[in-house]
């Protein structure tokens, strides 16, 4: 990052041993850092080789409940449910307090750490987002208590929190009343359910062929037994995933145990001996009388019901609980052995493997032998894993560019996955669940994952097509599934989206400036005759920068701008300029141009404005009843703030870049199940977090990277290309960044540098200066 180096230089050439900035002597003696300055080893001259994490370390740091707590909007909407890396079968349980639990708040996933009671078993869910949907097919140990007692479906058990655990690829829970220890695990398409009877309680299991998170969405489900196995559909109508199209799941169900006696319910009471049942609300009640265990294998499918069947075949037929768990926990192994570090605490390490596991837990495979059910409801052939469950309003902010580095595989098979739901629905979605365009956050942010991939490499992909179908998507027809850029041709018209035009306006100008610098950099890598006009457009934000507040404002078509402006007023999901935030989260939301904005506010007011942001925010003071609602000025909790920090970097000030993202790291982040600030967005806030625990963030539609203060003594990146980055440090514990490497001489962090592995070190010009 050249303006970087540019402020980095200043900053040595000012300073001698007795000049300090912002306390800290940054007249750096490389030579004294234990570096060999013409090798690039920046390893150091430490008295003993570093040692690193194990996989099975790695696995074992993994805490799956990080998250799946807090209060209000520190909700991070995660679930300990048991799956494999990006598998379309999250099995794990669904909670309540006794029989309450609102969708718009704290059941997103369908969990909540703190509900004390478990309505079963579902098989699909999303992971860390801020909507509720899914939660299908439930499966539970039942009590008779129960069954005369409760309407059908609505049940629930109180959990022994004590007993309850997870782990990449397994999750356990014991359910008091039925006295039932439930274990589960999971393939890409399937489960298996162990359930093990501690007391003399009846061995009742229930099927929930209706059920969904919130208890609506079905419109109808059919269930039906014959001897130990258990078959049928739902269709299913989500309030998210099924916003433009439904979807219909198959599902195989096999008992290791032929029932001894088979009850079921059709939109009403239970029937007894009734082995099938359909309607919106279907299901049966298996009685195994004198079994003191029964092992429960599932398989579902989007596709059909011999695609349900294969599916359960493929992945499970013979094979044991603890095949199908070692198998997963092998997958997850695969996907966290190449990152490894050396030094720090655990609970930082726990933190980070937990992180990535979270990269993982979505995007979702929809495709099954090479098939898969699109946008259109139409089954395609494909011949890459194809995905679905993209929040990338979130997503394009970190867990993209982390993929682009860490698993280009995954990233290549998205962006073909975008491809193919342009081919199948006409529009490349901003934010498609299960089979829908659901029209989630503003923006057309894929436009930012072509171009950020285009730009560093990713090959495997028809570049000019994408061109073509974004562009398509921008201003799509009214009546089309997707929605595109509201208001694009003001935007196109005054250089910014007038505020007499959308009351979203502010996040409209900023939203697309940075779509549009993902657009120039897929201009250029096609060398197009129009990439200036994009490269143009992606400063747009410039033409809503106000002076005397310096801020990014809201104007109106006749340029004035407009009255009165209230930066503290938090905007909702819709209705209001600054889209899921106050003006203090967006006046710097230009992630794609960090020194233009600067230039353009001038340095000192860019300064002062993050003086502001980090100086005004409260959610560091350790009082995390705080951490319920927005914080007006730094919002750690929602996307559009993210990057702020790193801007620091951009201001020249490395001490305060590693100051605040260490109160960050250090403070919005930690094990417990409130241990994130905010919704996850399916791996947003983790990803984050790894690229500042690794010492680097991504400029997006850029090759370059901001600094960062690394937590560990030594990280070590293993690519899939081969190479390894390694990152080193003088003090894992450093707050005050005095200065950083790479390669032993450049201070400019590229990705060029990155994928051919670079050595990064950091130096801290002092011991922490405040215990986190």
């Amino acid at each position: 990052m050249r303006w970087i180096a540019v402020f980095l230089f200043i900053a040595l050439a000012a300073c001698s041993d007795d000049d300090q900035v912002s306390g800290n002597n940054n007249d750096v003696d490389m030579s004294d850092m234990g570096a060999d300055t013409a090798t690039g080893d920046m390893s150091g001259d430490m008295a003993q080789p570093p040692v690193f994490n194990t996989t099975e370390e790695a696995i074992a740091l993994v805490n799956p409940f990080i998250g799946s707590g807090g209060l209000g909007f520190a909700y991070a909407g995660m679930t300990p449910a048991a799956q494999i890396p990006n598998g379309m079968v999250k099995v794990g349980s669904d909670t309540t307090m006794s029989g309450n639990h609102p969708r718009a708040t704290h059941h997103f996933s369908g969990y909540y750490d703190l509900d004390p009671h478990i309505r079963g078993f579902s098989h699909l869910h999303l992971v860390g987002t801020g909507t509720a949907d899914y939660a299908n097919l439930r499966i539970m140990p039942n009590t008779a208590e129960n069954l005369a007692d409760k309407e059908p479906g609505r049940w629930w058990q109180t959990s022994d929190k004590e007993r309850e655990d997870a782990s990449p690829g397994e999750y356990i829970a014991f359910l008091e009343e039925s006295q039932t220890l439930a274990r589960m695990t999971a393939t890409k398409n399937g489960a298996i359910h162990h359930y093990t009877w501690e007391g003399d309680t009846p061995r009742i299991i229930t099927v929930d062929a209706s059920a969904s998170v919130d208890d609506t969405g079905v419109m109808s489900a059919s269930i039906q037994q014959a001897g130990s196995r258990v078959t049928g559909f739902v269709e299913y109508d989500g309030a998210y995933v099924g916003r433009s199209l439904p979807f219909t799941l198959f599902y195989v169900i096999e008992f290791d145990v032929e029932p001894t006696q088979v009850d079921g319910w059709e939109d009403g009471e239970i029937e007894v001996d009734r082995t099938s049942a359909a309607g919106q609300s279907a299901g049966l009640v298996l009685y195994f009388d004198g079994a003191d265990e029964v092992r429960v294998k599932v398989a579902v499918s989007l596709i059909d019901a011999q695609q349900a069947q294969d599916n359960f075949i493929d992945q499970i037929g013979s094979k044991t609980y603890d095949d199908v768990k070692a198998e997963a926990v092998a997958l997850w192994s695969q996907k966290l052995a190449r990152l490894k570090v050396a030094g720090g605490d655990e609970r930082d390490r726990s933190i980070l493997f937990t992180a990535l596991y979270n990269t993982y837990r979505m995007p979702t495979r929809f495709d099954e032998s090479g098939r898969y059910r699109g946008l259109d409801g139409e089954i395609h052939d494909t011949d890459h894993p194809y995905y679905t469950d993209l929040s990338l309003w979130d997503t394009y902010r970190s867990l993209h560019p982390w993929y682009v580095l860490y698993d280009p595989e995954i990233q290549r098979d998205v962006l073909n996955s975008l491809l193919k739901m342009a081919a199948d629905g006409g529009y490349v979605p901003a934010w498609p669940a299960g089979l829908s365009y659901t029209g989630g956050m503003v923006g057309t942010p894929a436009d930012i994952l072509f171009g950020d991939s285009a730009i560093k490499g990713i090959n495997g992909v028809d570049y000019a097509t994408a061109f073509d179908a974004l562009v398509a998507s921008h201003n799509p027809p009214d009546g089309a599934p997707f929605r595109g850029r509201s208001e694009h041709e003001a935007f196109l018209q005054f250089g910014y989206v007038p505020a007499d035009v959308s009351g979203e306006s502010a996040a409209l100008t900023l939203e697309y400036a940075a779509n549009d610098s993902g657009m120039a950099a897929l201009a250029e890598v096609l060398e197009r005759d129009d990439v200036d006009d994009y490269r143009a457009r992606a400063k747009y934000y410039q033409n809503i920068f106000e002076p005397e507040s310096a801020f990014l404002r809201t104007r109106m078509t006749d340029g004035s701008w407009e009255e009165p402006f209230r930066p503290n007023q938090f905007s909702g999901r819709s209705g209001g300029p600054y889209t899921e935030g106050t003006g203090w989260h967006w006046t710097l939301h230009v992630p794609h141009d960090p020194a233009g904005l600067a230039e353009t506010m001038g340095q000192e007011a860019f300064r002062e404005k993050l003086e502001q942001i980090f100086e005004g925010s409260g959610h560091f003071d350790g009082n995390r009843a705080l951490w319920a609602l927005p914080d007006t000025y730094y919002w750690h909790g929602n996307q559009p703030p993210l990057h702020n920090v790193f801007m620091w970097a951009t201001a020249g000030d490395l001490a305060k870049l590693g100051y605040w993202t260490r109160q960050i790291q250090k403070t919005l982040y930690d094990t417990t199940p409130d241990g994130i600030i905010g919704n996850d967005d399916g791996g947003t806030l983790s990803s984050w977090y790894i690229f500042s625990a690794a010492g680097f963030y991504p400029v997006i539609t850029t090759t370059e990277y901001f600094p960062s203060p690394p937590l560990f003594d030594v990280m070590q990146i293993e690519l899939q290309n081969g190479n390894t980055i390694e990152i080193t440090s003088n003090n894992s514990e450093g707050v005050e960044i005095a200065g950083f490497t790479v390669n032993g001489s450049e201070s400019v962090i590229t990705h060029e540098q990155l994928v051919e592995g670079a050595r990064i070190h950091y130096e801290f010009s002092a011991p922490a200066s405040q215990p986190f």
